[in-house]
């Protein structure tokens, strides 16, 4: 099993989603992974953090995708653990929730 540690500010933008439970005690169930939460993270965090987060979260799951098909995964701190093929299916849903939760350009 290959453990995938989430780097600042990936995580802070996850953990902004961790509404449900807590991921120690929950997992992945934790989290409502949407993009109004993520906003909402976003227009308290620095400027370049979401940029940051998105392409994080890119080369998150370019590793994913390189991975052989019989590759196990755990994300440290989503509490998750899955094959290749579940944790894409995973990284996928916060990708949707990041790409749809851009900050409006006037940004104050």
């Amino acid at each position: 099993m290959i453990e995938i540690k989430i780097p600042e500010p990936l995580r802070a933008g996850m953990y902004s989603c961790e509404v449900f439970c807590d991921a120690g005690c929950c997992g992945i169930a934790a989290f409502d992974i949407n993009a109004n939460l993520i906003r909402s993270w976003a227009e308290t965090a620095p400027n370049a953090d979401l940029d940051l987060a998105c392409s994080q979260l890119q080369e998150i799951q370019e590793l994913v995708e390189q991975g052989a098909s019989d590759t196990y995964y755990y994300f440290e701190i989503l509490g998750f653990p899955g094959n290749r093929v579940e944790s894409l299916e995973m990284l996928g849903e916060w990708q949707a929730a990041f790409k749809d939760s851009p900050l409006p350009a006037s940004r104050p």
